[in-house]
């Protein structure tokens, strides 16, 4: 029979000083040196098809990325769809 000791009882959450004094490390205060920063661009017009996205801007970025995920109508593990 499994034991059901904390029903009832206070928790403490060892988590609650460092996050109310601001010395908790959330992952978007963390910084690497080799950081990728990325922007979403959505379209200005609800409901629109974005039929073109030029990409040659970040084909010339000295860094070390697998463009060809980027090239238009190859879906990709990260392409999500939503509807």
């Amino acid at each position: 029979m499994p034991s059901y000791s904390n029903i009832g009882k206070r928790i403490p959450r060892i988590d609650g000083v460092p996050k109310a004094t601001g010395e908790a490390t959330f992952a978007g205060d963390m910084i690497s040196p080799d950081m990728l920063y990325g922007k979403i661009l959505r379209s200005p017009h609800p409901h629109a098809k974005i039929l073109n996205i030029d990409i040659s801007k970040a084909q010339k970025l000295p860094l070390d990325l697998d463009h060809s995920k980027m090239k238009k109508g190859e879906p990709n593990e990260n392409q999500h769809t939503f509807s």
